[in-house]
């Protein structure tokens, strides 16, 4: 698994790091920027999408990842934006 991307509340993204990486020992955190071939090489080798942030205005993960055929999984329902485009829950 990769988590990668910049965070708004520094302690909601370190207990998601923290529990990524007890769920999953060799999980790779990034913080740092990635350009768009990096970005794209991520996408194409995606399988699930997980947008972890309680608000984001758009998501614009969800929208990248569903551009290479990857669904994802929105914490937050209605207070992810891009969370509007996808289908709702059958099950």
């Amino acid at each position: 698994p990769l988590l990668f991307g910049a965070a708004a509340e520094a302690e909601y993204a370190e207990e998601a790091k923290t529990r990524l990486r007890a769920a999953c020992e060799d999980a790779v955190v990034l913080s740092d920027f990635i350009g768009p071939p990096a970005l794209a090489a991520v996408f194409a080798a995606t399988a699930l999408n997980f947008h972890p942030c309680r608000y984001d205005a758009y998501g614009m993960s969800v929208v990248e990842a569903a551009a290479f055929g990857a669904p994802s999984v929105v914490n937050g329902g209605a207070k992810v934006g891009a969370a509007q485009l996808l289908p709702a829950d059958e099950g």
